[in-house]
């Protein structure tokens, strides 16, 4: 019997590799190291861009990580995307990601501390996407992730998805 992939499931089975990634991201954290809100969750902080930025900004599909550096002084650099952004959608991403930069708590102990926060942003409605895309653009921008951070990807954590028109978002 032949089975139809569509693009519901090929959606569902990425955001639920992003979740599993996340929980054993967040697993693998010092106790008391990067905190969003002094809790040890990536929800607080999607949360958080979901009210100073709106996905609706984003109309056409695109897959992209929004990555930046928080320093163990409390820091925010390095703010950048890999993948299929908008430049527009972009500029106001990443002004909502500098406003977060007081509710994080971080090792203040260890000035030099760092960790690289990556965050999956889908634009669009998975409806938008054409066979295979929504696949290939992730796998791509799991590449350039890899080669980008390369041994660094030690020190990084991956929040839930920050999900645009059509996709699941954070509940409470």
């Amino acid at each position: 019997m032949e089975r139809i992939v569509t693009k519901k499931t090929i959606a569902g089975a990425l955001l639920g590799l992003f979740l599993s990634l996340s929980a054993l991201a967040q697993t693998a954290q010092k106790p008391n190291e990067f905190y969003f809100k002094e809790a040890n969750t990536s929800f607080y902080f999607i949360k958080f861009l979901e009210q100073n930025f709106s996905t609706d900004e984003s109309q056409m599909a695109s897959f992209s990580f929004l990555i930046f550096k928080i320093h163990g002084s409390g820091d925010i650099t390095d703010v950048q995307y890999i993948g299929g952004l908008y430049k527009p959608v972009f500029t106001v991403v990443k002004s909502a990601i500098l406003k977060s930069k007081p509710m994080w708590t971080t090792p203040k102990r260890d000035p030099k501390a760092y960790k690289w926060i990556v965050i999956p942003y889908y634009g669009g409605t998975y409806k938008q996407w054409k066979g295979n895309d929504l696949a290939l653009s992730t796998y791509t921008s799991f590449e350039e992730l890899n080669n980008r951070l390369k041994s660094d990807i030690q020190n990084m954590y991956m929040t839930l998805p920050l999900g645009g028109i059509g996709f699941e978002k954070a509940e409470e």
